[in-house]
């Protein structure tokens, strides 16, 4: 079956943060707690944890007042003035010239998601959503916002693919019952521990997956 729909993940798959700028929030709120900084290899692997509420328990049991920290190094603001696209972003204009259906499933927080799509606005997205339990959307890997895209865009598991590059996108595909594909990026702290259908290192493959 062709496919004909692409659902992607939005941080670290269609948007760069610098790992200076992550390993700085992180070790900026670790000292604001009095905790012993980390380096850069720690920082990211919290920064792409499945849970980042487990990972950031080994610090401190005191989450409150370790997330209020954190949110007021890593603001909206802030985070405008240093993301920016993947240069091979520009594969989803030969998607889109394909008639492929275009979406995102994201679970960063609206203010910031919300800048980070206007990077985006030359694209025409079909369906966005956001995993997030204040929309009433369980958070990947959960399987619900996958299905959430495939009911807004009126195609079926069998029609799509899931690209991100996280462990919880592949899982939240391999959930759903959507081709799961790893993106590889350089930041990525670790090797992918279980096997996705599709591994590539560049979004220019996808042409080659969708016959383009």
């Amino acid at each position: 079956m062709k496919f004909k729909a692409a659902l992607f993940d939005l941080d670290g798959t269609l948007v760069h943060t610098p790992t200076g700028y992550i390993n700085s929030v992180i070790n900026h709120t670790l000292r604001d707690l009095g905790i012993q900084e980390v380096n850069e290899k720690t920082a990211l692997e919290f920064w792409f944890a499945q849970d980042m509420d487990d990972f950031a328990s080994m610090w401190t049991k005191d989450l409150d007042t370790f997330w209020h920290f954190y949110r007021s190094h890593d603001t909206p603001e802030k985070r405008s003035t240093i993301v920016k696209l993947y240069p091979d972003v520009r594969v989803l204009k030969k998607l889109q010239r394909a008639g492929i259906i275009l979406g995102i499933l994201t679970s960063a927080p609206t203010p910031v998601a919300t800048y980070e799509l206007k990077l985006l606005s030359c694209f025409d997205f079909t369906s966005l959503v956001f995993a997030q339990p204040i929309y009433g959307v369980k958070r990947k890997p959960d399987a619900q916002g996958v299905k959430q895209f495939l009911e807004l865009a009126g195609v079926s598991k069998e029609e799509t693919v899931y690209i991100g590059n996280g462990i919880e996108d592949i899982l939240a595909g391999k959930n759903a019952g959507v081709f799961d594909v790893f993106l590889e990026r350089d930041e990525y702290p670790y090797a992918l521990p279980l096997n996705s259908r599709k591994h590539i290192k560049k979004l220019d493959e996808l042409s080659m997956l969708f016959n383009l």
